[in-house]
């Protein structure tokens, strides 16, 4: 084999040496960010910013674009996995208010800690490789794959989801359910775009001309996030109430055949667009998963309405975070 390409914690890497040496300590150093229920003080930024300049500047003594971005991708998410999923388990033994709170203070470390880690893959996107895309772009690369690591774990909770519903229709309003808290939990609800190797021009210039280098704006400055997911929420589940998960469905459909853009693929149309096309599918997943839209699904199983499950699974079946609710109905209607 290759000297320079070798296999390092079960991915692919090159100048396997250089990276054994340095890589380890940048590693903890994030496991520590996300691990330590604090945001990362300068310091430990400073920490990991220094390690990865570090291994940079080694690997490049060695030869020039040496190691696969891709593949440290790749390993950046198993980490972030892995701890997403410790917090799952906590965060199943907690209910109510207790849940939301925790939730929301979990997610304020975990967005800080991400964005620290987003711009750092900036100066090693731009040092290490360079090229078209920016560094802009790559810095939302990775804070992306974070985002998407956490709601497609955590959203998929039936005891969230119920949770963020009961606080949304006042049955937690008399407890401590700050503003601050509400609004982080919405905030997680902003849905990582899918981002291609190779972006349009146009979504380029548009993250470009509004990020400012800093990922979270493109995510959190772009859109008014917290109403319309309220709203919408609401929305669905006054549908759910009067027993129409059929009204609910076809609110959904016509949302999707609404998009103009929706032939031209997920990055033609405005940031804004874009954006709120996102957040509105993490709302639907928090609705699939919850109490309500069970009771629905059970009594359409009760009354054999075999087409309107049908259309219920074909509708949410490509929603990552609504699979395990329909692979479970659809056994049942199998059955």
């Amino acid at each position: 084999m290759d000297n320079m390409v070798k296999t390092f914690d079960g991915i692919r890497v090159s100048s396997t040496d250089v990276f054994i040496q340095h890589w380890p300590a940048i590693k903890d150093m994030i496991k520590d960010f996300l691990s330590s229920g604090e945001k990362p003080t300068a310091n430990e930024f400073m920490s990991l910013y220094n390690g990865v300049y570090k291994l940079l500047t080694s690997v490049k003594k060695r030869c020039d674009k040496c190691i696969d971005e891709g593949e440290v991708y790749n390993y950046l998410k198993q980490l972030f996995e892995d701890h997403v999923k410790t917090l799952r388990q906590k965060m199943e033994q907690l209910e109510g208010i207790d849940l939301l709170q925790w939730y929301g203070r979990n997610w304020d470390v975990y967005k800080s800690a991400i964005e620290s880690v987003a711009y750092v893959s900036e100066k090693f996107y731009d040092y290490h490789y360079g090229g078209s895309i920016g560094d802009q772009i790559e810095s939302l690369v990775v804070f992306n794959i974070c985002v998407r690591v956490w709601q497609d774990e955590l959203l998929s909770s039936s005891r969230l989801c119920n949770a963020i519903i009961a606080l949304l229709i006042g049955e937690l309003q008399n407890q401590d359910a700050t503003e601050s808290v509400t609004k982080l939990i919405f905030q997680s609800l902003v849905q990582g775009v899918k981002l291609p190797n190779t972006l349009p021009q146009s979504f380029v210039d548009q993250v470009q001309s509004r990020s400012n280098s800093t990922p979270c704006k493109v995510y959190y400055n772009t859109i008014n996030y917290e109403e319309p997911a309220k709203d919408y929420i609401l929305a669905a589940l006054q549908q759910l109430q009067n027993n129409s998960v059929t009204d609910y469905v076809k609110a959904v459909q016509q949302r999707k055949s609404d998009n103009p853009n929706k032939e031209l693929g997920p990055f033609h149309g405005t940031l804004d667009e874009i954006m709120t096309t996102g957040l509105l599918e993490s709302c639907d997943v928090v609705l699939v998963n919850s109490d309500q839209f069970r009771g629905e699904l059970d009594n359409l199983l009760k009354n054999k309405q075999t087409e309107v499950l049908n259309n219920v699974f074909s509708t949410f079946g490509n929603v990552k975070g609504a699979n395990a609710v329909l692979a479970e109905y659809q056994k049942k209607l199998k059955n």
